[in-house]
């Protein structure tokens, strides 16, 4: 009994996520968001565009960038070469600079969710300008098994803006390795029941002598 319950528990301590490498998505290959899919991205709700109102929006890596649409926007993740959605370890993203005199940006709150859309952390930028001449800022986090991360967007009180933003950074997990909830509490139930068993030896053979 007790060998099945550790065989058992090593199992599911085998779904543990195995992370891949990092990988940077600048969007400068095409202002198709499906295009992004063979990069590990599925992007809902953005749209892409090399229009920077002359040279209002400083793009860290030119010509494109990711604008978030004013009714929200959202990023998940998925293994390129079987389509099967799969969890990032981290997130990072860059907003492109503003000009001074370049207008105004509007803001967002990004919330990050688990695979169950259980909310693994916040985080918000505020809308900036007008007439606010900021360099890019960068952002990143190191979140486990995010399976999204939704935007929502906050608008500027001078009027409709953007929210873009550009080098997204990432790091997926391989999708046979991202564990089921079901998957987690086996897990730790097994562990569980293998301390236990091993106590109660212990205590059986503190008696036995």
């Amino acid at each position: 009994m007790r060998n099945t319950i550790i065989s058992a528990a090593l199992a599911a301590a085998c779904l543990v996520p195995s992370a891949q490498a990092q990988t940077v998505v600048n969007f400068d290959q095409s202002t198709d968001t499906a295009t992004y899919v063979s990069q590990g991205l599925v992007l809902s709700g953005f749209t892409i565009s090399d229009n920077t109102f002359g040279n209002a929006v400083l793009v860290p890596s030119t010509p494109n960038y990711a604008n978030v649409n004013a009714t929200g926007s959202s990023i998940s993740f998925v293994d390129a070469a079987t389509g099967i959605a799969t969890t990032s370890n981290g997130f990072g993203l860059t907003i492109p600079g503003l000009n001074l005199g370049g207008g105004f940006y509007a803001g967002a709150t990004l919330s990050f969710l688990g695979v169950s859309g259980d909310l693994l952390g916040t985080q918000m930028f505020a809308p900036v300008g007008p007439n606010e001449s900021r360099a890019p800022l960068s952002y990143a986090n190191n979140f486990q098994n995010i399976a999204s991360v939704v935007f929502t967007r906050l608008e500027n009180s001078n009027g409709p803006a953007l929210f873009p933003i550009d080098n997204v950074t990432f790091t997926l997990n391989d999708v046979a390795a991202v564990p089921e909830p079901a998957s987690w509490a086996m897990m730790i139930a097994g562990f569980g029941l293998v301390g236990g068993a091993m106590r109660r030896r212990s205590i059986r053979a503190s008696v036995a002598v």
